[in-house]
């Protein structure tokens, strides 16, 4: 069967991100039933993260998805991804910047503002080392998602990623 692997690291807070995907992955849940098997990918390359899988955070998992802990750094699981083996026709849907390389599956990455690139005054290294990484990133994807029309709009223009 075909198989959604979804980024789960947002799951683990409690606030920002993840009040876009905790809703996300429970749709993919009950939608993909009979279709797909979902798989929650928890990253757990930072040692403060990983108590926090199965405490309060994740207590809202929705039932029916399988669980997969990692203790790989983020380099890694990006680098090394075959040893998902994810079978053909698979997706993966990348809820933060954490994008395999490699062809074994479709790369779905959800964008959710492209501020550092719009106000670079405010943040530490101004836009260029943003916008150069989210170029990078979208050249490894087959399909970006963004959060709002405002969203979609940076992305074709700061980014230069297609519309279609």
């Amino acid at each position: 069967m075909r198989r959604i692997i979804i980024d789960s690291l947002p799951l683990m807070s409690g606030g920002g991100v993840s009040h876009y995907v905790r809703p996300l992955v429970s749709s993919f849940v009950r939608a993909g039933r009979n279709t797909y098997d979902i798989e929650l990918l928890f990253r757990l390359g930072f040692r403060r993260h990983r108590g926090d899988v199965f405490g309060s955070s994740a207590a809202g998992l929705p039932p029916g998805a399988a669980v997969r802990l990692t203790g790989w750094p983020d380099r890694l699981v990006e680098r090394l991804w075959c040893p998902w083996q994810a079978p053909g026709g698979s997706v993966f849907l990348a809820t933060t910047g954490m994008i395999p390389y490699g062809e074994s599956v479709a790369k779905i990455w959800i964008v959710y503002d492209l501020v550092p690139a719009r106000l670079p005054r405010f943040f530490r290294n101004g836009d260029t080392d943003h916008l150069h990484g989210m170029k990078k990133k979208s050249e490894r994807v087959d399909f970006i998602v963004a959060i709002s029309e405002s969203t979609r709009r940076d992305i074709v223009e700061l980014i230069g990623f297609p519309e279609n």
